[in-house]
């Protein structure tokens, strides 16, 4: 897989959830569509660090909870994700693999299922998950505006695999 190209990438992100605030957020990762598998390499997180529990979190107003998940920290951690998605872009496919630990690969043989969940009109949210022999994974589609090339790009590759609702 030496001169392997990329087709496309797609920004998502991940909730972490945790009992410590310190540990909770969201996790930004790029996920790199190549002929044979996908590469989801980690960009940089979001902690909504303060002085509140995660308990906090989710026994507070709906607005109170807003305010946390918008903060301008956020919108922060975001912007420094595509600018370092825009450096792992740049990389060879192997060198995105090898530039962080938390980085991997998914093979297509070994994908059983992807999904993708249009952005709804309560939560606004686009999701996408892929599920292998062994493992499933979930993202946030970070730019749901471009959900339509998102889901032709990964048509383009594992159509037979692809379900969208």
């Amino acid at each position: 897989m030496t001169d392997e190209k990329t087709i496309g990438t797609i920004g998502t992100y991940t909730m972490k959830f945790s009992l410590s605030a310190t540990e909770a957020g969201e996790i930004y990762q790029l996920l790199c569509f190549t002929p044979g598998r996908i590469i989801v390499a980690e960009m940089g997180s979001f902690t909504p660090v303060g002085n509140w529990k995660v308990s906090d979190f989710f026994l507070g107003s709906r607005k109170w909870r807003l305010s946390k998940l918008n903060s301008p920290l956020r919108a922060e951690a975001r912007e420094k994700a595509v600018t370092r998605a825009g450096q792992l872009g740049r990389l060879p496919v192997e060198s995105m693999i090898e530039s962080d630990k938390a980085n991997f690969h998914i093979a297509f043989e070994e994908i059983v299922k992807v999904q993708m969940m249009r952005p709804n009109q309560i939560m606004g949210t686009a999701w996408l998950t892929i599920i292998t022999k062994t493992q499933k994974y979930q993202f946030g589609i970070l730019n749901k505006d471009d959900f339509d090339n998102q889901s032709d790009l990964i048509r383009s590759v594992l159509n037979d695999k692809l379900t969208i609702s």
